[in-house]
């Protein structure tokens, strides 16, 4: 079989959890035999990217196919102006190939394509992976829209992804709540829904969960933004200072004397060793898809406090961790009190049900095996 994935970037040339996604489905696709001719980008200037971060076994079946960002503009709507232009660009460069059984496009790198075959061009089936939908998540209320700029940026998001989302003859779904928004908001037909999690690579997995002394010790991983919860958690540290327990930031915070600050981190093998000397994982995200800090913090064997949103709730519940509304403040408060009193034994009963959750549902090499599916079944 081959297929066209569609990518806004590969990790680690671009960091993102859609980068970070489109780079292990690629992997692993070409690791069972399906042959890929992937179409990717970079930051704005950049004129090529030399893909070494996949083995030279896996680019047997990956033919990488550069096209530049095509602009950086700075006006209302430009993210989605600009993945206009991307998906153009890389639809000129797509009729250069030999023809493929099915494309598998990421965020709105298929809008394009999909105009296209609805002027009537034969294209293979499109399937569409749009991970997050936070204009839907923010529009039901989920998230304050600021301001009218940004209540514009997210009327143009909802109209590009209706149109993507509604005309693709695939949409891959994380399943939880991002289905729920697919069904409701998007108006997805149910029968072009497939659900198919994110996945991790087993190379992630902790052969047991971190020690557990008695002393908790949280950890953030992400943004300073108040989208990702930052604010609640500095609230939190200034609220409760000098308890029990310390305080990791992975991101780009400035230092301050509440908590342990160990900046931006793109080794994975450093993350993984951040992890491992921690116990919990803090992620009081406003909107989420599925996201990847989660699914490493529990293949280290953490537990999870994090915000019942996208599919969060397919990753994260009293087995492993703390499920809290978004925004609440007491919410939060209360489960990493809770965190904080669990005995060393229950500690580390959370972290191996996180172990067990991933080992179970969540390997890539297992999700690969799904995803093929629905492309042959598609396909035809």
């Amino acid at each position: 079989m081959r297929i066209a994935v569609l990518a806004d970037g590969i990790f680690p040339y671009v960091i993102g959890g859609i980068q970070r996604h489109s780079y292990y489905l690629c992997k692993h696709l070409a690791q069972k035999g399906i042959h890929i001719d992937l179409y990717h980008t970079g930051a704005y200037g950049v004129n090529d990217i030399i893909l070494e971060c996949f083995s030279p076994e896996e680019m047997k079946f990956i033919r990488p196919v550069f096209v530049p960002f095509p602009a950086n503009y700075r006006f209302p709507g430009h993210y989605l102006y600009e993945s206009k232009l991307l998906s153009k660009a890389m639809y000129k460069a797509f009729l250069k190939q030999p023809a493929v059984d099915f494309i598998y496009a990421k965020n709105y790198c298929a809008w394009y394509f999909l105009e296209q075959k609805q002027k009537g061009q034969k294209l293979a089936p499109i399937g569409v992976k749009l991970h997050g939908y936070e204009a839907y998540q923010e529009f039901r209320g989920m998230m304050p829209a600021w301001n009218l700029v940004h209540k514009l940026n997210n009327k143009l998001h909802r109209n590009a992804t209706e149109f993507i989302s509604q005309n693709a003859d695939v949409v891959f779904s994380y399943g939880g709540g991002i289905t729920s928004i697919l069904e409701r908001e998007v108006k997805v037909p149910p029968k072009k829904m497939v659900e198919i999690p994110t996945g991790i690579d087993e190379s992630w997995l902790s052969v047991t969960p971190p020690v557990a002394d008695g002393k908790c010790r949280f950890i953030f991983v992400g943004r300073n933004t108040s989208r990702k919860g930052a604010d609640l958690v500095q609230a939190w540290l200034n609220d409760n200072a000098g308890g029990n327990y310390e305080f990791h930031f992975v991101g780009p915070f400035p230092e301050s004397k509440n908590g342990v600050y160990h900046g931006e981190v793109k080794d994975s093998l450093k993350l993984q060793r951040l992890f491992s000397a921690c116990n919990v994982l803090v992620c009081p995200s406003d909107s989420e898809g599925m996201p990847n800090v989660i699914m490493e913090a529990m293949a280290r064997g953490l537990a999870v406090i994090a915000t019942n949103v996208g599919a969060v709730s397919a990753m994260v519940d009293s087995s492993n961790g703390w499920l809290i509304p978004r925004r609440d403040k007491q919410a939060l408060t209360d489960a990493m009190k809770e965190a904080m009193d669990l005995s060393p034994g229950e500690m580390r009963k959370r972290g191996q049900a996180s172990l067990e959750k991933v080992r179970k549902n969540f390997l890539w090499k297992n999700i690969a095996d799904q995803v093929i599916s629905a492309m042959k079944q598609a396909a035809g």
